[in-house]
This record gives structure tokens, C-alpha cells and sequence, in this order.
């Protein structure tokens, strides 16, 4: 049977493991939530940019900040705010051959870049400049 004493010091070395381990774990806790949050915003990224699609057609109409591209057998409006701002007239014509990059939302398609049949990038930034 264990003395007094050493039932004392066992449960006192119990005490210091168990305190010892509670930084650690405090500390792996985080490291783990860290990456955890990590992988959640690079996945999230990468969810967003999953629904990017292209598409090549030719233009039907044009308006200050959109056109309607025929590809194919169907029509896409597009939405190129984003990089004509309201000056789209001004760089694209019907009759162009354009290939667009963007997502759908809200019954348009959003465009993130435009370029040419020459491969060249159209209306860059949203101010309207080449």
C-alpha cells in the first residue's frame, strides 16, 4: 500500500504532466484552426473561380457597358462594367470575334477579361482605356 507521501507526490507529478501538456495543446489547437482557416479561404478561392467559363463568339449588338455575343446556336449578354466601364462602345463594334472570360450571375454573364481575335486584351480596366 502507498504511503501518504508518495500518493502526494504521484498526484503531484499527474499535476505537472497535465500542466505541461496544456500550453502544448493550446498551442497545437491554434497551429491546427490556423491551417484550418487556411485551407477553408484557398478552397473558397478556388470555389469562386471554379465557375469561370469562356466563351468565343461574335458580336450582335453593343451598348455603353455590355454586348450580346452569338456563340453558336445561342446568345449571351454580357456584363463588361467591370472592364469597359460605361465606355464599351467604344472598343468593341458589331461583327467583332471576341472571346470572353467571366461567371454567370443574375441572367447575364459577368466579364472578367476580353480579348480579341488577335489574342490582344480589350478594355482592360474599368475606366475604358486599352
Amino acid at each position: 500500500m502507498e504511503s501518504q507521501e508518495q500518493t502526494h507526490n504521484h498526484c503531484k507529478e499527474y499535476t505537472m504532466i497535465k500542466l505541461s501538456l496544456s500550453p502544448i495543446t493550446a498551442i497545437t489547437t491554434g497551429l491546427l484552426g490556423a491551417t484550418a482557416l487556411s485551407m477553408t479561404t484557398i478552397n473558397h478561392f478556388s470555389a469562386a473561380h471554379a465557375n469561370n467559363r469562356t466563351f468565343t463568339g461574335v458580336v450582335e449588338r453593343v451598348w455603353e457597358d455590355g454586348f450580346r455575343l452569338q456563340v453558336g446556336n445561342r446568345r449571351i449578354t454580357t456584363d463588361t462594367w467591370d472592364v469597359c466601364g460605361d465606355f464599351t462602345e467604344d472598343h468593341v463594334n458589331v461583327g467583332d470575334r471576341l472571346t470572353v472570360v467571366g461567371e454567370f450571375e443574375g441572367g447575364q454573364f459577368d466579364v472578367f477579361r476580353i480579348t480579341n481575335a488577335s489574342g490582344e486584351r480589350v478594355c482592360r480596366s474599368g475606366n475604358g482605356q486599352s
